[in-house]
């Protein structure tokens, strides 16, 4: 979407007029626009656009000044989200979802101070900090507990048992050149999102020369990621595994012939490749890398079993944990997994192998401690725990 139309619909209701709020030049709401369209990553930019469409959509119903609008305007358009019922008189909003219109709503309103109009109601303290909205908030988050609402339930933790058992009946499942195909593949995308503990979105953004021998070792390069809007680039750790079945050169490798091979002679390559027995018993990540073209790493899969020149969308991780943990694990509620579970995973290994936070945080790239720790207090709890050494 070309940049000066990518958030039009940030400041136009579903009617499809503009509403920009009295007083702002139309200008200044061009600059806006372009601040958001590359402040945030783009699926934030659709959440958020969403969110101001919402509320935009509420104040001009009210006869709210929109933009900036009054601390009492967003106020009352949180508490009208909370008190919006589905038809069967269930909450129609979760409490993340009226964070998200809170935060959205924020974040226009810096954007627009930062170019240049006042970002708070008329002689009021700037929205995004005010307290009213916060304390709306605190609120809201009360009553949803004292009715029994939730935060969104985080994804469970893939541990290293599970991962290997994963792998391990994929490869024993594969009996045909198509099946080898897509476990090789699925092998290659779980052991680099679990070792690099990356989240679905860096997964699928992988190219076929963001992973390198370098001389001091494997390792993988991401592009823009959650952490890293400004694309400074970040590279992270892939070691050679202990155990061949989790080792991700290894795996990274093998995926890689199937680029190479299709690449040079299409769906017979594949077949040539991959249609007689694939023991691998033996580690190949010491051999010089091949040289492949450049392209989508996870590069889509047809039904033909050809590949494809486009990338998949992060939904194929999300999907492939489920599969593969159902088929290793079928005692498991897999429901409880996802693609974030890779990620989860890596940080409880690690912290109940002792590693401190900052030797974690190199290979995850959180920006702070307490982001880290979520993991630890959610997944983590027995690890150091002194209820657990105290002497009952």
């Amino acid at each position: 979407m070309p940049r000066d139309t990518a958030l039009t619909s940030v400041v136009a209701p579903a009617g499809g007029h503009a509403v920009v709020g009295r007083g702002v030049p139309d200008d200044v709401w061009a600059r806006v626009e372009s601040s958001l369209a590359d402040g945030r990553a783009p699926s934030t930019r659709r959440n958020y656009a969403r969110e101001w469409r919402g509320f935009a959509a509420f104040a001009d119903s009210r006869g709210y000044r929109v933009a900036p609008a009054p601390s009492a305007a967003v106020a009352d358009y949180l508490l009208h989200l909370e008190d919006t019922l589905t038809p069967d008189g269930a909450r129609a909003f979760s409490l993340a979802r009226i964070e998200l219109a809170a935060a959205a709503i924020k974040y226009v309103h810096r954007q627009q101070s930062a170019a240049g109009s006042d970002g708070g109601g008329v002689g009021e303290v700037p929205l995004w900090t005010h307290p009213l909205i916060g304390d709306t908030l605190a609120a809201i988050r009360r009553r949803y507990a004292r009715t029994g609402a939730r935060p969104r339930r985080r994804e469970d933790p893939l541990l290293l048992s599970d991962l290997s058992a994963m792998i391990t009946t994929a490869r024993a499942d594969a009996f045909s050149w198509r099946r080898r195909l897509r476990e090789r593949r699925d092998t290659a995308a779980l052991l680099l999102g679990w070792v690099g503990a990356m989240r679905r979105s860096e997964i699928v953004g992988l190219t076929t020369d963001d992973v390198a021998l370098t001389p001091h070792g494997w390792t993988i390069r991401l592009g823009v990621a959650k952490t890293d809007q400004t694309g400074t680039g970040t590279r992270k750790a892939l070691p050679v595994g202990e155990h061949l079945v989790t080792c991700g050169p290894c795996a990274y490798l093998r995926w890689v012939q199937c680029h190479t091979a299709f690449n040079a002679r299409g769906r017979s390559g594949l077949i040539r490749l991959l249609a007689g027995p694939d023991p691998h018993t033996s580690h190949i990540c010491g051999r010089a890398p091949v040289t492949v073209v450049v392209a989508p790493l996870f590069r889509s899969i047809t039904a033909a079993s050809d590949l494809t020149d486009r990338a998949p969308g992060g939904q194929l991780i999300h999907g492939i944990v489920r599969k593969r943990l159902a088929a290793a694990r079928p005692e498991v509620d897999v429901t409880r997994y996802g693609a974030h579970s890779l990620r989860a995973g890596f940080v409880t290994e690690a912290f109940a192998a002792g590693h401190q936070p900052v030797e974690i945080m190199r290979q995850t790239g959180h920006r702070s401690v307490e982001s880290l720790l979520i993991y630890a207090r959610d997944h983590n709890i027995h690890s150091g725990n002194a209820a657990a050494t105290i002497g009952l």
